[in-house]
Order: C-alpha cells, then structure tokens, then sequence
C-alpha cells in the first residue's frame, strides 16, 4: 500500500464531504468515519481508565458531563470553533469560577487533540480556547514564625507533623505525605524519601530526597 506524503494526506483531510464521498467512492481515498461526539468520549473515558489515577480521571469524567449535553448529538468531524467557544461561554453562565472553566477547556484540548490524531476530524475545535492555570488570588507568604506558632497549638502529633512536612519540605498533602514510612527516613544522611504519584509517570520524577534535620 502506497503511503501518501504528508502535504497530501492534509490536503485530503481538509476537503468537504462532498468531495471527499466522491474520491472514496472510486477507492482513492478511505471512507471517512463519522464518530459521534457522544460515542467518543465514552471511547476516551473507557480508555484512560486503565492509565489515569482515579483523581485525575474523575477530573476528566467531570468535563465529559459537561460536554455530552451540548454535542451529544453532532459527529466529531462536526463541530467548530465557533461550538467550543460557545461551550466555554455557558460554562461561565453556569457561574462556574474562571479556574474551573480552564481546567474543562484543558481537558476539552485534550480529549479532541486525540480524537484528530486518530482521523476522526482534521481540527481540534477546542484548541484556541484559553485554559491553564490561573494565578491565586489568596497567596500569601507563610513565614517560619506564623508556621511555628500554629504547630504549637495544633492538636496531637499528626497535624504539628503535617503542618511542618508542608511548610518546611513542600510536601503535598496527603498525596505524598501519607505515603511516607519509617523506612523514608534517614537521620544518618540527613534526608526523606518521598514519593510522589503526581509525577511518578514522568521518568526521574517518581521520588525525590528531602534534606531534613532532627528538631
């Protein structure tokens, strides 16, 4: 089978139905699938099921009930730009915090970036659509002495120790933190073994050492 060159094969994926229904029609090109919106993102959901972590697949169920409600009905290859600003613009109507709407348009990226590199469309239509992170308006500087002041009156021995692995090592809490043994610590080198599932799927980034000193 002959593999045509790259500059063909968008030319051909760029083309109307019309014509490209007349080209498959005499075996020059594949019939095009027509995937519905509602069937591909249950393929997706079903899919990263066995490679996300629960936290993160339930963020990505969570985007997927918001996008089965408005194109449930139309095909993959259907949908436009002019759809997916639509979507991000009911999103905000829903009262929904400007963080929130990011994050379901990231997902939205994604879910769609696959479903173009599969040939189920030829454009992502949720590309442009802004998303990422936004900066925090609650930030605030946490010094030594208002950390110190707070493990002193915190109850028990978990929190002081929560409080002090999250503002003097960065832990995250309690994805790494309660995932710490005996075995992690090491008083001999001065450091903590963490794991971190977060990154644990980036090679290198599985753990990380922590230098630590007895108080």
């Amino acid at each position: 089978m002959c593999v045509p060159p790259d500059a063909v094969s968008r030319w051909v994926g760029q083309l109307g139905d019309d014509l490209h229904g007349r080209l498959a029609r005499v075996g020059l090109v594949e019939p095009r699938r027509r995937e519905s919106v509602e069937a591909w993102l249950a393929l997706y959901v079903a899919e990263k099921k066995h490679v996300l972590k629960p936290v993160s697949l339930k963020k990505i169920e969570q985007t997927v009930a918001k996008l089965k409600p408005h194109f449930a009905n139309l095909s993959v290859r259907d949908l436009t730009r002019a759809d997916a600003a639509a979507w991000r613009k009911h999103l905000q109507e829903e009262g929904l915090r400007e963080a929130t709407v990011r994050t379901h348009a990231g997902n939205a990226k994604a879910i769609f970036q696959e479903a173009v590199e599969r040939q189920l469309t030829v454009v992502n239509p949720f590309a442009a659509l802004p998303s990422g992170s936004t900066p925090s308006q609650e930030t605030r500087y946490v010094t030594p002495d208002d950390i110190d002041r707070v493990i002193n009156v915190a109850p028990g021995t978990q929190w002081p120790l929560l409080l002090g692995l999250a503002r003097y090592t960065g832990l995250r809490i309690p994805s790494e933190s309660h995932r710490l043994t005996r075995l992690d610590v090491d008083l001999d080198k001065g450091q903590l073994t963490v794991r971190s599932p977060k990154t644990e799927h980036h090679r290198g980034h599985e753990w990380c050492l922590v230098p630590i000193q007895p108080a």
